[in-house]
């Protein structure tokens, strides 16, 4: 057997004055299949071409067997060249192309009695499916007298069967052949290679170790071969719509203030996705450090992917159209033409426009492709980038897109995009990209910090400068509870703050569960199964149940609640407002050293009720906190902080007679 060899050196390559190319070195032998990987547009394709000798370079060095070749094709026997796209005509029979094609009556026949060809002779090659279209197209190929082949996209699309089919073909021929392939699908690719290159930058780098350089690269995700762990199954945190409701998320019909607070999206499609991610928790600490480091890491690149809302809507509305689908083929599409020409469509015009959104909507994805680049780029989104740049590189959809069809085939196109999945995939992704850059934008121009979470077996929160985001110029204070300390018993005069901390803790934690940034200067946590409130609970007319016998049934619930899921966040603001003081006095009492008594759940219960503090404060794992309170002038100010200890504050009192009311109360009694 003789040993050939391929030498590519010095290839420069520009576009628009930007260098796609530069400095490539390659050595193939007969023999040996070099394997190819790269980015959607790093120039892979661009590569084949101009070693093959179609497209030019403003430099380049190709040599075969010492000698220098500036258009290798036009010589015949040095180098066959499988495009990315299908290019057999579709309407003549198998058979007249393969007489066509293969010059060698030896090598003809062996095509002709290949076992997965020789029963479609007859039929014409629009019959043959995707896997069968390609192996046919890598047979034709690997059979021609040359020395050489490059292989682009021999893979992509087709049925697993059909892969392993061409990998044998690759490895049968390789006797006689040297092999350039390229491919996304990279396990193929690294399975049949001899030697692995990535195409990245221009240059052409060649892979060692590809289960730590192609993630090193940044192209493959991170985690694709290393012991980065995967983003697990979504693992509910427990909440109700109580909860939701105290806390300012989301009321029974309508998005509450803290929703509005992260609502300042680019698409409707993002809102969607707001409301989806907010409304899901997770107690699965991979998958919300795996959001928090995406959104943090959006926030500091400064990223701005310039959605077009306008464009995102053209492409859903034509995706949703219930508009029939348009036959595929040319005279369909010319009828098609004809009729709209001579009496305008409207669905003509939706589809017609909708297809062109679309295609504009595939450039703009090639942008946020490239800004999805760097090695620091967290695992979250270097998967996404590589699913957009897994879709967009699939042959089907290249082939669409750059069609030169002269009349405008509508069919074609509008039978591929309304029942492609990829497209509502790549729509869902965008609008999850906006829902993390915009939640980024927020914590940059809120202040607020990024949760770090506590790998530990003991519940634990310990919170530096906690404030509440909907309240201007709001007071900072740290706070921290666990397993030795795991219930705060809140006291504090009226309007001094209680509520408002309540409800900034509960925010803190809920929005920690989602990976999202939090209202404070720090905050570090142990992973928690839920959450429950007790803070804006009112009567429920509708069972006729009392104030008192709902708040009864709010505590039994959270009680199966704790049993059921160990960890839980309970938050409790003035209980039994429906009974009488000393019954009052005497239910929060035991209510505390009750809930004291479980070590794997984390409490906050404020009262105004101070006898309770001294009915409890022999527990040693109970807190006391209040807030400030001071008079000046006889007038109530406070400070809004957090101190240790019980409030024995009679601010209500003092509020009662400053405003007056008694005094408007005085009437002379008449005789």
């Amino acid at each position: 057997m003789d040993c050939n060899q391929l030498e590519i050196s010095g290839i420069i390559k520009k576009f628009n004055h930007k260098t796609l190319i530069s400095d490539i070195y390659l050595l193939c032998k007969t023999g040996e299949a070099l394997g190819i990987l790269g980015r959607n547009g790093s120039g892979k394709s661009t590569l084949f071409q101009i070693v093959f000798g179609t497209l030019p370079a403003e430099d380049k060095m190709i040599r075969i067997n010492n000698t220098v070749y500036h258009e290798p094709y036009k010589k015949g026997d040095l180098i066959g060249y499988l495009p990315q796209h299908n290019f057999l005509p579709t309407r003549i029979a198998i058979k007249r192309i393969i007489d066509i094609f293969i010059t060698s009556k030896i090598q003809r026949q062996r095509v002709l009695e290949d076992e997965r060809i020789s029963k479609h002779l007859n039929k014409k090659v629009s019959s043959l499916s995707g896997g069968e279209l390609r192996y046919l197209e890598v047979l034709l190929i690997c059979h021609l007298p040359v020395k050489f082949i490059l292989l682009d996209e021999p893979f992509s699309g087709i049925e697993p069967l059909y892969k392993e089919l061409i990998k044998e073909l690759i490895a049968i021929h390789k006797k006689d052949k040297g092999f350039l392939i390229t491919d996304h699908d990279y396990m193929n690719i690294i399975d049949i290679s001899d030697q692995l290159y990535l195409m990245n930058n221009g240059a052409c780098l060649q892979i060692n170790n590809y289960k730590i350089e192609l993630e090193y690269h940044n192209y493959l995700p991170k985690g694709t071969f290393s012991d980065i762990k995967e983003i697990a199954k979504h693992e509910p945190f427990e909440i109700d719509q109580q909860t939701l409701k105290d806390l300012d998320f989301f009321d029974s019909y309508q998005e509450g203030e803290m929703f509005a607070f992260f609502n300042k999206v680019s698409t409707s499609g993002g809102k969607i996705k707001l409301t989806e991610i907010i409304k899901s928790p997770s107690k699965n600490i991979d998958e919300i450090e795996s959001r928090r480091d995406a959104i943090k890491y959006l926030m500091d690149a400064q990223i701005n992917f310039n959605f077009d809302k306008k464009q995102l809507n053209a492409v859903e509305y034509y995706l949703r159209s219930s508009i029939p689908l348009y036959k595929k083929g040319f005279e369909a599409s010319l009828i098609q033409y004809l009729k709209n020409y001579f009496a305008p469509s409207g669905n003509y015009y939706t589809v017609e426009t909708g297809v062109h959104h679309i295609f504009q909507f595939l450039t703009f994805l090639h942008s946020v492709v490239e800004k999805l680049k760097g090695e620091a780029l967290p695992p979250y989104l270097s998967k996404i980038s590589f699913r957009v740049s897994e879709i967009l590189s699939k042959r089907e959809l290249n082939e669409i897109i750059q069609t030169n069809e002269k009349i405008f085939p509508i069919g074609k196109f509008d039978q591929y995009l309304r029942k492609s999945k990829d497209l509502r995939e790549l729509l869902e992704i965008i609008y999850l990209l906006d829902v993390l850059l915009t939640v980024g934008q927020v914590a940059k121009k809120q202040n607020l910090s990024f949760p770090e979470y506590a790998l530990s077996e003991y519940v634990m929160v310990d919170i530096k400068g906690l404030f509440h985001p909907l309240v201007q110029g709001a007071v900072t204070n740290d706070f921290c509870l666990n397993k030795e300390n795991n219930l705060c018993f809140l006291t504090g005069a009226n309007m001094s703050g209680k509520s408002t901390f309540l409800k900034s803790f509960g925010s803190a934690m809920y929005l920690a569960h989602l990976g999202f940034p939090v209202p404070a200067k720090s905050m570090k946590t142990s992973i928690f199964n839920g959450m429950m409130t007790t803070i804006n609970l009112s009567d429920n007319l509708m069972h006729g149940y009392s104030h008192y016998y709902n708040e009864v049934m709010r505590i039994k619930t959270m009680a199966s609640s704790i049993k059921e899921h160990k960890h839980m966040i309970v938050i409790m603001d003035e209980l039994f407002k429906g009974t009488n003081v000393e019954d009052a006095s005497e239910a929060t009492s035991r209510l505390a050293e009750a809930l004291s008594n479980i070590p794997s759940s984390l409490f906050i219960i404020s009262s105004h009720n101070v006898e309770v503090a001294n009915r409890i404060n022999h527990i040693t794992n109970i807190s006391f906190n209040h807030f400030e309170y001071k008079e000046i002038d006889n007038h109530p100010s406070y400070t809004f902080k957090l101190v240790k200890g019980v409030s024995n504050d009679r601010a209500g009192l003092r509020i009662l007679e400053n405003e007056g009311v008694f005094e408007m109360l005085k009437f002379k009694r008449k005789d």
